[in-house]
């Protein structure tokens, strides 16, 4: 079956337009797609800094009132003399004001090398020692300087600045303001709309885990000690997660890696947790939901791809209805010079088209009138 001008003519055009289209489409859809990722790997990055940053920052805080305090002579006295009621007395009322502001949940004397003197807290708690599991106040009483970092103990994890205290040029104790670290965790989902949690490895917890709080779960060799949605850590996080971000995490700091829960799409970071001494002890973890982003971008993938269609259409039927007007005169003349070949010069040639053609129309019938008159 032979192909006609028409069919010769657009085909090609389409078939091209289609593969420039769709190519134009997937280009499209991946740098999207691409900018996508990318750009969530930077939000959850920034996140992840932001609570190293404000962890960092609240210790300087803590440290900053806990040196006040140690510096001040009424008070190094009181603490030498044992004097717990002027301690309670000083301090007892501006602990109850300043705790909720500054996030402030330790206010502690200790006397070496760690025997708890007096809890802000729990005032009428002390005299216990310490020494297994408060290793900040053990460091700052032996080495008699300051202390401060992230320490796992026996009420779980938190910030601690501990600050030695001197009186008449003898070390006799030091005392510590310190903090929970879920405050920093609430601000990380607040500012950067991301789910983020804390993870402790189970060795690095002085309890067993029998005796740890109900909502304290583990994963795998890990505890998730806190998080702003425990379901989605509990359930999207696994011991392989853990073990694919601690071989990478130990090359390059922050992990990040893609997992599905639930039918979303998330990017996941890992940041080493390390405490005082430097140790690493967990992760910092923080999810990122991409499945809003990614679903809108296969809807504007199908969107241009319709409208891509809609336009190949419209080009379609204007090439057809451009060919039409070059193409039937030339089938007319194909019929015509037909006609001539097989002796049938009684019908005039008359195809209007105001070109070329019209021109070989004119000519054919010229021909088909000579050709006439020569057999008359």
């Amino acid at each position: 079956m032979r192909a006609g001008i028409k069919v010769k003519t657009i085909v090609p055009v389409i078939v091209l337009l289609i593969i420039a289209m769709f190519g134009m489409s997937l280009f499209n859809y991946f740098s999207q797609t691409g900018i996508m990722n990318s750009e969530a790997e930077k939000n959850l990055k920034s996140a992840v800094t932001f609570t190293e940053s404000a962890y960092a920052e609240q210790l300087t805080v803590y440290l900053q009132m806990a040196r006040l305090v140690a510096k001040m002579p009424t008070i190094a006295e009181a603490f030498a003399k044992g004097d717990r009621n002027r301690l309670i007395h000083e301090f007892l009322g501006g602990f109850e004001g300043i705790k909720k502001g500054f996030k402030i949940t330790q206010f502690h004397f200790h006397k070496p090398p760690a025997v708890s003197f007096l809890r802000l807290a729990q005032p009428e708690k002390y005299g216990d020692d310490l020494s297994a599991f408060r290793h900040t106040v053990l460091a700052a009483n032996e080495k008699k300087t300051p202390i401060m970092g992230i320490e796992v103990g026996k009420a779980g994890i938190g910030l601690r600045s501990v600050e030695p205290i001197a009186y008449k040029g003898e070390h006799i104790g030091t005392v510590e303001f310190g903090g929970d670290m879920s405050h920093a965790i609430n601000e990380t989902k607040t500012i950067f709309g991301v789910e983020a949690g804390l993870l402790i490895a189970k060795k690095d917890y002085t309890v067993p885990f029998t005796e740890i709080k109900a909502d304290i779960k583990p994963i795998g060799d890990y505890f998730l000690i806190y998080s702003t949605t425990p379901d989605l850590f509990l359930n999207a996080l696994n011991p392989e997660n853990i073990a694919r971000a601690k071989t990478a995490a130990a090359q390059k700091g922050i992990h990040i890696q893609d997992i599905d829960y639930k039918g979303s799409n998330y990017h996941l970071a890992f940041s080493p947790l390390k405490d005082f001494s430097g140790k690493k002890i967990g992760y910092i973890c923080a999810f990122k939901d991409k499945t809003a982003l990614q679903s809108a971008i296969q809807r504007a993938l199908f969107v241009n791809l319709g409208i891509y269609g809609a336009i190949l259409v419209a080009l379609a039927l204007m090439i057809n209805l451009a060919l039409q007007r070059v193409v039937n005169p030339i089938v007319a003349l194909t019929e015509s010079a037909g006609n001539i070949s097989m002796g049938k010069l009684s019908e005039k040639i008359e195809i209007k088209t105001n070109d070329e053609i019209e021109d070989l129309a004119k000519s054919m019938d010229r021909m088909r009138v000579s050709m006439k008159k020569l057999l008359e």
